[in-house]
């Protein structure tokens, strides 16, 4: 039986419904998409400060951290459930229905990474999570926006070392346990200007790491883009 028949017969037995209203054909409907709360107070990632956009303040800014950081939703409700089947029911066909989400971000950001020629990358996890999920959502996540505006995507980070959970430290212990976790995977060309796309940012402490590997290697601006927070 081919890999297609397969899938015809399992979703024929097992119809995907909306996680939100039940309704038949995917996993997130576009009418309950067309309900998920927008996360309009974009936060400066140092001071943690209501910024235009999620700039990095003036004031803030260092050579190590983003040009910007900007958030598309809230972490909440359906999406925070679609983000978690991804991850821990090892969903990879969820990222699909995650990637429609994209559709709704600002024309203006995009315009500008297309236009100052961004070259996509994301997030790595460790390689534990990735031998047991066989997957890196994140990674899923950045191929298919640089895709759909036609951006190139370079996987040039790994994790050097596992850490534990992030869930329940506060920032300045977040800080101490992904410190030095990310090295360069690949190289790019000095001035090379980078998005990092991640599901879901916290406290911005994973994100503030992985900037920092990037322009200790010379990367031009970076901007960091994430689904959920």
């Amino acid at each position: 039986m081919s890999i297609f028949m397969f899938l015809f017969i399992a979703d024929f037995l097992f119809p995907k419904k909306c996680l939100g209203c039940s309704r038949n054909g995917s996993y997130f409907c576009q009418r309950c998409i067309s309900k998920q709360e927008k996360y309009e107070a974009q936060r400066c990632i140092k001071c943690q400060r209501l910024s235009l956009d999620g700039l990095t303040h003036p004031k803030c800014k260092s050579v190590y951290l983003p040009e910007g950081v900007f958030v598309i939703y809230r972490y909440k409700n359906i999406l925070k459930k679609l983000v978690k089947d991804v991850k821990f029911r090892r969903l990879k066909s969820l990222d699909n229905e995650l990637t429609q989400l994209y559709v709704h971000l600002d024309e203006r950001l995009i315009n500008y990474w297309v236009k100052n020629q961004f070259i996509v990358t994301s997030v790595p996890i460790s390689r534990t999570k990735l031998n047991k999920r066989g997957f890196n959502q994140a990674e899923l996540l950045a191929k298919k926006f640089a895709n759909i505006n036609d951006l190139e995507y370079q996987n040039f980070l790994s994790r050097k070392r596992d850490t534990r959970a992030q869930f329940g430290l506060n920032r300045k212990e977040r800080f101490q346990n992904i410190a030095n976790s990310f090295t360069l995977k690949k190289k790019f060309k000095k001035g090379t200007n980078l998005l990092l796309v991640d599901d879901v940012i916290t406290t911005g402490v994973t994100a503030i790491e992985c900037v920092k590997v990037l322009k200790r290697n010379r990367a031009g601006k970076v901007w960091v883009l994430v689904l959920a927070g």
